[in-house]
């Protein structure tokens, strides 16, 4: 027995498939990618660091919105509209047209009972 061979009775065999690989390469390029993002020769490690604090957002946020809020158009102001008909009280007593009764109507409302 010492010279013969074992065979084993199951074999397993690892197979990569191809969409192992294809997730493996992406894994890396994404790492790859997001350090280049991170680290890029013009910027260096201290950039990463040195990211603008969610405050200064804010304000900036707070700006657009008061510009927003400063441009929507608003109603006129009715005191000068008050004070002018106080001033000149002859443009609130202008005539006004007389109410204009259709002859059918007339002729039930004013006959006599």
């Amino acid at each position: 027995m010492a010279g013969m061979k074992i065979i084993p009775r199951r074999v397993i065999v690892k197979r990569r498939t191809r969409s192992v690989e294809n997730t493996a390469l992406a894994n890396f390029q994404a790492s790859s990618f997001d350090f280049v993002v991170k680290y890029s020769v013009k910027s260096g490690i201290n950039a990463a660091e040195s990211a603008p604090s969610p405050r200064s957002l804010l304000n900036k946020f707070g700006i657009l919105n008061a510009t927003k809020k400063a441009s929507v158009a608003k109603p006129a102001p009715k005191i000068f509209a008050i004070t002018i008909s106080l001033m000149n009280p002859k443009i609130r007593l202008k005539n006004v047209p007389l109410l204009i009764i259709p002859v059918a109507l007339r002729s039930l409302l004013f006959s006599d009972i």
